[in-house]
């Protein structure tokens, strides 16, 4: 998952040139094949999730469509003022983001000042846009997640602080006991929710039924989890208990989903697949050495994520998940730096 935004947009003014008078006669030689266009990365990822989100409600027109990081995706230019993508803003129902108060130079340690100020200038626009905001803090320290929690409040997003400090979200916090704002209702969107739990490795609790007594046992409002545990799904029974609250209320199930990056241990991973074959593979994920950059852009790929009735949005579907939240949106900055090339 990433866990950094790796550059802020970067803006390249291009300079057209009219040459006036008459064109040069004919010499015969044929004119030189054109450069190909180049791709534009964000575009590319706001299409995506926007075909997601059209073929995920063509199923289920209330499934929530969240994305992590990249929140500068929201406006043209990536500005917080910056003129709308309405098709992009229209596909989400929220918009996380990682560490914005806490985390993002390490467990415990404040985002610096600037940073944090842009991540909420743009997370400020996304909730101006009826997009709720998802804000997970790395820290576990109460002054500091009062702190980020104050934050997110005084801004009107949920938030959550993960316990454990090599970032691994494999663990339901110590602390607080109750989340904050607990309460018994029936959550049926986000904008109901005030708070939220992002539990994404079930692995530490042994059993997928093990994994959902736990979680049965808390009131969070709205639930992020991997849709799979050890390779095998939960099923639609599994995650309709896991929408119980502790105190008779219902939460909201959310699916973890990987768009940026093919993860080797996940069902459609074909063993002879490596870094060039298929084409669109393209690179490593440093410090995932599990995980591997896609042209996410690449029918293929998008056939394997959304396309059709073997698709990962599809087993979300069908196993009776409210939404999914999507990761590695950041895939963008990847290619945009060469790195894909």
């Amino acid at each position: 998952m990433n866990r950094r935004l790796l550059s802020r947009a970067l803006v390249v003014a291009l300079a057209g040139v009219l040459v006036l008078g008459c064109p040069p006669p004919d010499d015969g030689d044929d004119d030189p094949d054109p450069e190909p266009p180049e791709t534009d990365y964000r575009a590319e990822m706001r299409d995506f999730v926007v075909e997601l989100a059209a073929y995920a409600r063509g199923v289920d027109p209330g499934f929530i469509v969240i994305a992590q990081n990249g929140p500068d995706l929201l406006t043209e230019d990536g500005e917080p003022d910056g003129a709308l993508v309405e098709n992009y803003a229209d596909a989400l129902d929220g918009q996380g983001q990682e560490h914005p108060f806490y985390g993002q130079e390490g467990y415990n340690i404040a985002t610096p000042e600037d940073d944090r100020d842009y991540y909420v200038a743009l997370l400020d626009r996304a909730e101006e846009e009826g997009i709720e905001v998802l804000a997970t803090d790395y820290c576990s320290v109460p002054a500091l997640i009062l702190d980020g929690l104050g934050w997110a409040s005084t801004h009107g997003y949920i938030h959550f602080a993960a316990p454990n400090t090599i970032y691994d979200l494999d663990s339901i916090p110590a602390w607080p006991a109750e989340p904050y704002g607990a309460n018994a209702d029936t959550i049926a969107s986000l904008a109901d929710a005030r708070n939220f739990l992002y539990l994404i490795d079930s692995t530490p609790f042994g059993t997928r039924s093990a994994f959902v007594t736990a979680v049965q046992a808390e009131n969070y409002d709205v639930l992020v989890m991997d849709p799979f545990h050890n390779g095998t799904a939960f099923t639609a029974a599994q995650v309709t208990a896991l929408r119980q609250k502790d105190n008779g209320g219902k939460r909201l199930v959310i699916a973890y989903l990987n768009v940026g990056a093919a993860e080797n241990w996940r069902y459609y991973w074909d063993g002879d697949w490596e870094v060039g074959e298929p084409s669109w593979i393209t690179g490593q994920y440093a410090g995932y050495p599990d995980e591997y950059w896609v042209e996410y852009w690449n029918d293929e790929w998008k056939d394997i994520i959304f396309g059709g009735g073997a698709s990962f949005v599809k087993k979300i579907l069908d196993a009776g998940f409210d939404g999914v939240y999507l990761d590695n949106i950041l895939a963008y900055e990847y290619f945009e730096s060469g790195a894909g090339a």
